[in-house]
């Protein structure tokens, strides 16, 4: 059990996770994941204080305690010791992913707001035409909502002298009167 991950793979992480169209993008992602990882390891480290101050008044209990509630605190000082050992894989795999984060980070530029907010045109014309191209090998078509998208950011639909259909940007259309 503590040799397999439980949380993401290298492998996922570098595809699918912090693999987006602009390396914008990817810090970005990268960041958010970071960030949700250093607060589970926060919350983390806050429940083993208050598991161990558990512990400690359970033990301390323990010592005058007869039957039944003698029973039950010594199930409470197993569930503690259980969850631990559990805690402890999770802990250890969400290290690893950092690890593999900080790494991607290190390969990546480093980004301010202005500059990702100056990549964001870039980012979301790659991934609606994307979009596009795999609505169309899909069902032939592209879904109202990625054309609507499309045209928020200057795009339109057009079919070409051969009948396929291209997507062009909307100020590069002259129109014939």
């Amino acid at each position: 059990m503590t040799k397999i991950p439980f949380g993401n793979s290298k492998f996922q992480i570098e595809n699918f996770i912090a693999n987006e169209h602009t390396p914008e993008r990817a810090v970005r992602m990268i960041l958010l994941q970071v960030d949700k990882k250093k607060l589970a390891l926060s919350e983390c480290m806050f429940r083993r204080k208050e598991q161990d101050i558990n512990r400690r008044e359970l033990q301390k209990k323990l010592k005058k305690a007869k039957g039944f509630a003698k029973e039950r605190q010594e199930l409470e000082l197993e569930k503690i010791d259980q969850y631990k050992e559990r805690e402890d894989k999770l802990v250890d795999d969400c290290l690893a992913e950092l690890a593999v984060y900080k790494d991607l980070l290190s390969k990546l530029p480093e980004v301010n707001r202005e500059q990702f907010e100056d990549a964001e045109l870039g980012y979301w014309t790659k991934r609606l035409i994307s979009d596009a191209n795999r609505e169309v090998q899909q069902s032939g078509r592209i879904e109202k909502g990625t054309l609507e998208s499309l045209e928020k950011i200057g795009f339109v639909p057009r079919k070409n002298e051969k009948g396929q259909l291209m997507i062009v940007k909307a100020d590069d259309i002259k129109l014939v009167t």
